[in-house]
């Protein structure tokens, strides 16, 4: 998905996860520390392109 256009990544992303909402639980829980961490060291962690993937990720 990283290659295709991102309204299309998004879409399938969302349309995946939402097939399959253990997947999602399971990967919001991996990603957490992420946030975590971007929260306590008032830092960026991600480079920008995966930083708007994760965070329209989070948000639902």
């Amino acid at each position: 998905m990283y290659t295709q256009p991102r309204p299309q990544a998004e879409a399938n992303v969302r349309g995946y996860f939402t097939a399959n909402p253990g997947e999602c639980y399971d990967l919001r829980g991996i990603l957490a520390p992420i946030a975590d961490t971007q929260q306590s060291c008032n830092v960026s962690v991600l480079p920008p392109n995966l930083q708007t993937a994760y965070d329209a990720f989070m948000a639902g």
